[in-house]
């Protein structure tokens, strides 16, 4: 608001900022819809607890606008120069880091389930299997089907696991088409940076987590897990940022 008055954002950045402070706003309103759920019949002894769908839109929320922030911090960092090597730049590689960015998120906020459910606390002593096979044997006890996979704790879970499996896979092929003819060598510094903290996070990602279920949920290993959710969605912000980067700068190198 202070570098509006003062004229020093104007226009379309102008625009954006509103929009992010608006879901600041919005985010506060979700905050006491989350809170006020866990406040029906509560007693005096009692131990209040929130709607784990409430819990997870207002960490989605908090997720959208860190991501805005992010974003915008890194369109106004310093430019990288452009090199005729960034030209062969594949579009499938930026579509792939799209699609990472999106598992990544999705995973969180199906994490967010979980903890809401105390999901995390059941089929702790074996993975991947549950209950001695694929899908867990009382994973569809309502009806219909489908509300298993928000309200049924072992589903949940089960859904969250290979959610994560997913993404870890998706980033590793992304990683391993990157490695390949040619193309991690046209990336420009900041690029192949981002690309190696993507792999390498996930790969930590899907460490605490395993950890964190096999353990009995410990409470300072799931508070990371979640810290790490977070880190790892920067990075994936960060690497779309810096692929997509290239793209807009070749029409300023043509000049």
């Amino acid at each position: 608001a202070e570098y509006g008055a003062r004229g020093r954002v104007r226009g379309r950045e102008a625009a954006k900022l509103t929009g992010i402070f608006g879901l600041g706003g919005l985010q506060g309103l979700i905050g006491w819809w989350m809170v006020k759920s866990g406040l029906h019949n509560v007693g005096e002894n009692d131990v209040a607890r929130v709607s784990h769908l409430r819990l997870a839109t207002h960490l989605g929320s908090a997720f959208t606008i860190y991501t805005c922030l992010l974003w915008q911090s890194l369109r106004w960092s310093p430019r990288t120069v452009v090199t005729s090597a960034v030209r062969a730049l594949p579009a499938p590689l930026r579509m792939h880091a799209h699609m990472v960015a999106g598992l990544v998120f999705t995973t969180a906020m199906s994490g967010a389930l979980v903890a809401g459910l105390d999901a995390g606390l059941i089929y702790n002593y074996e993975f991947p299997l549950m209950g001695g096979q694929f899908f867990p044997p009382d994973g569809l006890v309502l009806s219909p089907a489908w509300r298993n996979f928000v309200y049924t704790d072992s589903t949940v879970q089960f859904q969250h696991r290979w959610l994560a499996i997913g993404t870890t896979g998706a980033v590793s092929a992304m990683y391993i088409a990157a490695r390949r003819g040619g193309i991690y060598g046209a990336l420009p510094s900041r690029a192949k940076l981002a690309l190696n903290c993507v792999m390498g996070g996930v790969l930590a990602q899907a460490s605490l987590g395993i950890s964190t279920l096999v353990l009995f949920v410990p409470i300072k290993l799931a508070a990371a897990h979640q810290a790490g959710s977070l880190t790892l969605l920067s990075f994936a912000t960060w690497l779309m940022h810096e692929l997509k980067r290239p793209k807009k700068l070749l029409k300023m190198a043509a000049k």
